[in-house]
């Protein structure tokens, strides 16, 4: 209880006592962090931990979805009034699955698809800043490397009736790159690394719209900039070579008379499996492409940010989805208490993923530590049972 008061008149009395204004932010930093997280449409957190897990094969009927990922990011860099530079590295991972409804369900239909996908990159670059009259210009060049890359996967189904039968035919095609060589009859890896480096470059720009019209003086609650990011602009995609391929197919055919026995011995004869790795010519691996518009709006006129509403939408392309292309959205709000406390919740739709957020951040100058948590879901209702969910923790050090 002691530590806790001494930490309590360090970083909120003391503060006060020595900046009359808020507190200032940092003119060299360093920050890392981690995060992980994981999602679905069929099961919460409540469900699995459960002593018995029930299926609810109705649910089947509409497919199910999930997804995983993890992050540890690194950040060293320095911030003036007009402009600022640092560098940063890290290494994420992330990953989809989606089947098809009428698969799970076992219903009438053909060529029915569905798809897996899977990435993990490093990457390293530069990010900094500049004031060019109103304008705040961001430009951020990064070097990145895809330790696995998998392709949108490839799962086939089909099931119908012909002529009195029942038919099922159900194939699946998987092609995963690497970055190195990997023996599947030794269950080794080589490390000599075989792929290319790729080079992206992210922009941005942003501007005190309400400031530049008068808005803000005449209309105090009219307080906004506007900005337009462009995340991971693709210029030289990384090339990779050596790659693991499985791919399989089985059929079934029932005649009305045919038994259990029959039916078995057919599945057994129609099976197909293989494994095989190979090295391609080369295949360019890229990172998702999005493009946000967004706006910070301070709707109470006291000439301090203490709220700050943010609505964002854009699109992003990611040759990893069978359909490339999706919707970026969201919602988001923050709460400044003289830049010590911060506390930001917001609802939003980002990598194909409904997120419900609320994170804080405990700013003591010095060093700052921010905590954050979400439920997630691919399906907006799933999202608020608890059928996903994700912790970060960072850590801010400087002055």
């Amino acid at each position: 209880m002691k530590k806790c008061l001494i930490l309590f008149f360090i970083c909120f009395l003391l503060p006060r006592g020595i900046h009359a204004a808020d507190i200032i932010e940092r003119t060299f930093e360093l920050s890392f962090g981690a995060g992980a997280n994981v999602s679905n449409t069929l099961f919460s957190v409540r469900d699995i931990f459960s002593d018995l897990l029930v299926v609810d094969l109705d649910k089947l009927t509409l497919g199910v979805k999930a997804g995983f990922g993890a992050d540890i990011p690194m950040h060293l860099k320095l911030n003036f009034k007009t402009w600022g530079i640092g560098l940063f590295s890290g290494i994420d991972a992330s990953g989809a699955l989606s089947l098809n409804g009428n698969m799970l369900s076992l219903k009438n239909a053909t060529n029915e698809k569905s798809d897996l996908n899977a990435a993990a990159y490093l990457s390293a670059g530069i990010d900094s800043f500049f004031i060019i009259r109103q304008f705040k210009v961001k430009i951020k060049p990064s070097i990145f490397y895809p330790l696995l890359y998998a392709l949108p996967q490839k799962f086939y189904y089909t099931f119908d009736s012909p002529k009195n039968k029942n038919r099922l035919d159900v194939g699946y095609n998987m092609r995963v790159f690497t970055a190195f060589p990997i023996d599947l009859k030794t269950s080794t890896v080589n490390y000599n690394l075989t792929a290319l480096p790729g080079f992206d470059i992210s922009a941005g720009v942003e501007y005190p719209l309400s400031e530049a019209l008068g808005l803000n003086v005449k209309f105090p609650i009219l307080d906004f900039d506007i900005g337009l990011d462009f995340v991971n602009i693709p210029i030289v995609g990384s090339k990779m070579k050596n790659y693991i391929q499985t791919s399989g197919n089985f059929s079934l055919e029932r005649g009305a008379n045919e038994n259990i026995s029959d039916l078995m011995d057919s599945f057994s004869s129609n099976t197909n499996l293989s494994t095989i790795t190979g090295v391609h010519n080369g295949y360019y691996a890229y990172r998702a492409f999005k493009m946000l518009f967004w706006a910070d709006w301070r709707p109470l006129p006291d000439g301090k940010p203490l709220l700050t509403i943010t609505p964002i939408i854009g699109l992003a392309y990611n040759k990893l989805f069978f359909k490339p292309v999706s919707v970026e959205a969201g919602l988001n709000l923050q709460l400044s208490l003289r830049n010590m406390f911060i506390v930001s919740a917001g609802i939003n739709y980002d990598d194909r993923v409904w997120r419900n957020s609320v994170n804080l951040a405990f700013n003591c100058r010095a060093f700052q530590i921010d905590i954050g948590a979400d439920f997630r879901s691919p399906a907006f209702v799933g999202s608020w049972t608890g059928k996903g969910f994700n912790v970060r923790l960072g850590i801010k050090l400087g002055w």
